[in-house]
């Protein structure tokens, strides 16, 4: 049976294998288009997952033996919801939540969607920790030269990776339409722990668009996570690729990367020694996998698994059930060492 067959035809709860991993259905609608994936701050055994076509609530699974089951819906506090959410964070006792900062399928820029947020979790359910937004106003000067983004997103003197992201940026906005708009697009989180570089918790932020010399961007939130302002800027080369979600685990940031939204193609699994982020040189990441779908969008690491999450279809406004449902896949991933990743065993389940 064939992929594409597979996703259509898997009934809930049922598991199939293919060579890019296990693969089973993800809850029901409402979560159709499954986007991004954390652990929840209070309790690593539970995971929350975000739907970019759902702004009022996540949803929460158990994870169980590699598999997220036990679906919950939780919703959010109302003011300040990050449209088109495409990724999500656990920082300390945070949840940090990420608006794609994107475009909506015609290329018209939505203000909602320019949204980080913050939210911690208590007895009495959700308190907001902290917000940022840019306004159209803010978003339209920033994005209308080089030197103006420089000051509004980068902390600090340019690097030149700084500098050409920020040219990137400018470019797309002068020439976004709706058969081009690979304008900012994030789509990736992952918070690297307190051990590896700076000290602290630091946020990475993964975009799918815009490429820079055909490289994926990484940026590192500034501290306080308050605005959208970086302190690093490092450029990822994955055969022009862009990020489509990240995770992080035993001093290594995790991704996927696929091609641009209108090519068809697999995604690839890859992975960075964090601390190498930090320094001079140009990153150099291990690839680990490069058959994974290419609607896999959020990851989450389990020890030597890797779970990633895929986007199915909406349903329609009268209809109860999803066109096609979200997905859940898992893969094992090869022991690295020094670079290099051992190839992963079979998936059994």
């Amino acid at each position: 049976m064939g992929l594409a067959a597979m996703l259509t035809s898997m009934s809930s709860g049922e598991a199939h294998g293919t060579e890019a991993g296990l693969l089973a259905q993800l809850g029901e609608a409402p979560l159709c288009e499954a986007s991004a994936v954390a652990r929840a701050p209070w309790d690593p055994g539970q995971v929350l997952v975000a739907d970019n076509e759902i702004s009022d609530a996540l949803f929460s699974f158990r994870l169980v033996d590699g598999r997220l089951l036990y679906p919950q819906v939780i919703p959010m506090p109302r003011k300040r919801r990050p449209l088109d959410i495409e990724a999500l964070a656990t920082v300390g006792q945070e949840l940090l939540v990420v608006g794609s900062f994107g475009r909506d399928g015609g290329c018209k820029a939505k203000k909602k969607t320019r949204r980080l947020r913050r939210l911690r979790w208590d007895a009495d359910g959700w308190l907001e920790s902290g917000s940022a937004q840019l306004s159209p106003e803010h978003w339209n000067r920033l994005s209308g030269s080089e030197a103006a983004c420089i000051a509004a997103l980068l902390e600090g003197p340019a690097s030149e990776e700084g500098a050409a992201f920020c040219r990137a940026i400018v470019e797309a906005e002068q020439n976004a339409s709706e058969t081009d708009c690979r304008v900012l697009d994030i789509e990736g989180a992952a918070t690297v722990t307190a051990d590896v570089g700076s000290g602290a918790n630091r946020v990475w932020l993964g975009m799918r668009t815009p490429l820079v010399e055909g490289k994926a961007v990484l940026a590192r939130l500034a501290p306080g996570l308050d605005a959208l302002r970086f302190d690093r800027i490092r450029l990822v080369p994955l055969d022009g690729f862009g990020l489509r979600a990240l995770d992080y685990q035993d001093g290594r940031i995790w991704g996927l990367a696929s091609g641009a939204p209108d090519l068809d193609g697999d995604s690839v699994l890859w992975s960075i020694d964090a601390s190498s982020l930090e320094t001079s040189s140009p990153p150099h990441p291990t690839i680990h996998r490069s058959d994974l779908p290419q609607s896999a969008e959020g990851l989450l690491l389990a020890g030597d698994q890797a779970l990633f999450v895929l986007d199915g279809a909406a349903a329609g406004r009268h209809d109860s059930e999803c066109r096609l449902p979200a997905r859940q896949g898992l893969s094992r991933v090869g022991v690295v060492k020094q670079g290099v990743s051992r190839p992963p065993a079979a998936v059994t389940h």
